[in-house]
């Protein structure tokens, strides 16, 4: 599979080509491939076309302004003011 046919550029085929390795080995994803499940060369070219999939979807939801959580960082941590009663008032 060639990065270029699906995005096009050069420089930015062999950038993605470097991060889905580095994120391979980073994550130690290698240790999880199973000789029994098949050849080692579908399990890399499965893990890129994830890692792929991963990098169009998060730039996707940067074009449109989609945040990773859909609360603010500063309310995500905060513990709620007031509870809630299970009994009616």
């Amino acid at each position: 599979m060639t990065w270029r046919r699906r995005v096009g550029d050069v420089n930015e085929a062999q950038e993605l080509t470097q991060a889905s390795f580095a994120e391979l080995l980073a994550k130690n994803y290698i240790a999880s491939a199973v000789p029994d499940r098949g050849r080692f060369r579908c399990f890399l070219l499965t893990a890129t076309r994830h890692f792929l999939s991963k990098q169009a979807e998060k730039a996707k939801a940067q074009k449109f302004g989609v945040t990773a959580s859909p609360f603010p960082s500063t309310l995500a941590h905060q513990k709620p003011t007031t509870k809630l009663s299970l009994n009616p008032a």
